[in-house]
């Protein structure tokens, strides 16, 4: 079965990179970037300082505008799961229906990896000339000369850790975060219709979006809000979000794969 569900996860994670609609989710996510950016990096090099190769990626996250774009661009990613092939019916009946839920879910979670990989990529695509590979902020960062005046406004306890570290924890749960998604959408997709997910999915992002302009923290109502919330906590704030968004996936799968095993599938 793991097998399988492998390589059907594989084959449509492939099909899927290679279509425009991947693309031009990367190429509006860059386009966000560059009016967000491009400016200030061109000053920054003329002033010579230094980033950090993991600085602006965490920094980003905690901007609720990056994080409405960067997630908004996965969920038009992972509208189409589960993905409809014309074999669906096939590799349902050769493997199992266990199989074919198991190969979506890795295909939402082969899809995650690649878009938040290019997101970390994107982070200092357009300081590369001032990226310094130190495991530092760097000095630009340090001094706010990194960002224009009103850019980029974020809470200063995030300079308090290690970059390499938040980028690290940031990234893990951006990417449950994004399989979160993904599973949302394929479970209502089976049960409703397809845009069912992906607009509950959206309420979760732009909640987080409202509630922030009034300084209101939901706290685990908040898929989106556990990414900027969770390095707040002390010792145990990155445990207790993985094991949230563990948690919220398993409880999905259990209600995907039980739905499954009693539809009609024709």
């Amino acid at each position: 079965m793991a097998k399988n569900s492998l390589l059907f996860a594989f084959r449509n994670w492939k099909e899927k990179i290679r279509t425009a609609d991947f693309w031009i989710v990367q190429l509006c996510t860059i386009m966000f970037f560059s009016i967000n950016f491009y400016s200030s990096s061109q000053l920054l090099y003329k002033s010579g300082g230094t980033i950090g190769l993991f600085a602006l990626f965490p920094i980003m996250l905690m901007s609720i505008d990056f994080t409405l774009i960067i997630f908004s661009g996965y969920l038009m990613l992972t509208s189409d799961i589960p993905v409809s092939r014309e074999d669906n019916l096939f590799i349902i009946i050769r493997s199992d229906r266990l199989t074919w839920f198991v190969s979506q879910f890795l295909y939402g979670f082969f899809l995650a990896l690649t878009h938040m990989v290019l997101v970390f990529f994107y982070s200092f695509l357009f300081y590369i000339r001032n990226v310094s590979f130190s495991p530092d902020w760097g000095e630009a960062i340090l001094d706010g000369s990194a960002f224009m005046s009103g850019y980029m406004l974020f809470d200063e306890k995030v300079l308090a850790y290690n970059p390499v570290h938040l980028t690290v924890c940031l990234f893990v749960l951006s990417v449950l975060l994004c399989v979160f998604f993904s599973m949302l959408c394929c479970i209502f997709s089976m049960r409703f219709a397809n845009g069912v997910g992906v607009a509950l999915c959206a309420c979760f992002i732009i909640m987080e979006r409202f509630v922030s302009g009034y300084d209101i923290n939901i706290g685990y109502f908040s898929p989106v809000g556990m990414l900027k919330n969770f390095y707040v906590s002390q010792g145990r704030g990155f445990l207790s979000a993985i094991c949230y968004f563990v948690v919220l996936i398993f409880l999905l799968g259990t209600v995907g794969i039980k739905y499954l095993y009693r539809a009609d599938i024709r």
